[in-house]
């Protein structure tokens, strides 16, 4: 074989190779797509909505009385919030039904400072610009209707949960954040879509050092079959754990 027409051949299987490599590594690795002018619309969208919502800044914890009421019985005791966000109740067994920590880690919980869900997208919708902005999660968690800088609407559904929470009204908390105030909760059949049960939640605040702390949280729940339950938190005697930083 010429010498030359060999080292062709061999340059030619060389380059060959390379291009199958170079195209099963692409098929292996997609490129990310690259982040378009709607993916920021979204991120902006949830990070205002997000910033919004009033945060307890160098929280230091505090004590309260508290009474837990399931339609017409009651019980009283005391609370421990501590400054990592976790709680400890003093009150009868009777009185701690699943409701009770639910709602509890709630108002609690949805007051630790953390950054908002980026990894979102604008989701299909029919309605207009000046009914908000639906913002959907990537990972299918939820889908937020974002209206004049808050969230209005969170709907979730999968495979064994399917609720819808509109919030009707804020509390201005000043300085542009809110708290909850007003909301409603729909249940639904994750296989049908049928209402199982609906909850209204009034919420209220009080002015505690730098800090707003929960007052009261009541719940009316109302179901399909006509069921219906009240339900209701107080905290009275509020007090800050020592050394408490204020605010900025």
């Amino acid at each position: 074989m010429n010498r030359i027409y060999f080292l062709h051949l061999i340059a030619a299987t060389t380059l060959v190779a390379a291009s199958v490599g170079r195209a099963e590594e692409s098929q292996a690795t997609p490129a990310k797509p690259a982040a378009t002018a709607t993916d920021k619309t979204a991120r902006d969208a949830m990070q205002a909505a997000h910033d919004a919502r009033l945060a307890w800044i160098d929280f230091p914890g505090f004590t309260a009385d508290i009474r837990v009421q399931t339609d017409g019985v009651a019980h009283s005791g005391s609370i421990l919030v501590t400054d990592d966000f976790d709680y400890e109740l003093s009150i009868s067994d009777d009185a701690i039904q699943p409701w009770v920590n639910s709602k509890l880690r709630s108002v609690i919980g949805h007051r630790r400072p953390g950054s908002a869900a980026t990894e979102v997208k604008l989701a299909e919708s029919g309605a207009s610009a000046d009914f908000g902005l639906f913002v959907a999660r990537l990972d299918g968690s939820g889908t937020f209707r974002i209206q004049d800088g808050l969230i209005r609407e969170v709907h979730r559904k999968n495979d064994s949960h399917w609720f819808e929470i509109t919030n009707v009204e804020f509390f201005d908390a000043g300085n542009g954040k809110v708290l909850p105030e007003t909301s409603s909760v729909t249940y639904r059949d994750p296989k049908t879509g049928d209402i199982m049960k609906n909850a209204v939640n009034r919420f209220t605040w009080i002015s505690v050092g730098d800090f707003l702390l929960p007052e009261g949280c009541l719940t009316i729940e109302t179901s399909a079959d006509g069921g219906r339950q009240t339900r209701q938190l107080q905290f009275t005697k509020h007090k800050l754990s020592q050394n408490a930083p204020p605010q900025p």
